[in-house]
């Protein structure tokens, strides 16, 4: 199993690649913050929704293909489905991106790229895209408050507690 992995890539290249920072860490793509319109999603795959719906008719219903569900129903097809269907989102998102950098492809041609909803998508993508991240300073400066009045409120519990079994120490005596 572990010969089916490229484990000897460099990570920190593919992680520049891929547009986020040299360290390792969280990642967040901004772009993945916008989905797509159902109408921009059936130009790709189309017949995953198809035959997603003929996976649901057959397990709930046991019905076979001639009454629109499947002679054979096996887990593998329906999660072979479900990743095309979360492909085709991520499709979308990267090719809105690509579009801008990359103007004269060819692919931006197809009918799909011509659509009224891809140019409103289009540019939903492209702000999220561009939108600055909010400078660590500014982040810390907003969680500062709550972060000293949790601090307070904790330490206001534990000293009335100490207080509290002081108190009945001293009583004991």
């Amino acid at each position: 199993m572990s010969t089916a992995y490229l484990s000897h890539l460099p990570y920190e290249f593919m992680r520049v690649a891929a547009g986020f920072l040299h360290a390792s860490g969280n990642y967040h793509l901004k772009r993945a913050t916008v989905q797509p319109l159902a109408a921009l999603l059936r130009w790709i795959w189309p017949w995953v929704d198809t035959w997603l719906e003929r996976y649901c008719v057959s397990i709930t219903t046991q019905k076979f293909f001639m009454n629109g569900g499947l002679d054979d129903c096996d887990i593998t097809g329906k999660q072979f489905l479900e990743l095309l269907k979360w492909l085709r989102i991520v499709f979308l998102q990267d090719a809105a991106v690509l579009q801008d950098l990359f103007p004269l492809f060819l692919l931006w041609q197809h009918p799909l790229f011509c659509h009224s909803d891809w140019c409103f998508f289009t540019d939903s993508i492209l702000h999220a895209y561009h939108m600055a991240d909010e400078p660590i300073n500014i982040s810390i400066h907003k969680i500062l408050p709550h972060l000293k009045e949790t601090v307070y409120s904790t330490c206001n519990v534990i000293l009335t507690h100490v207080d509290f079994c002081l108190d009945g120490f001293h009583k004991a005596l």
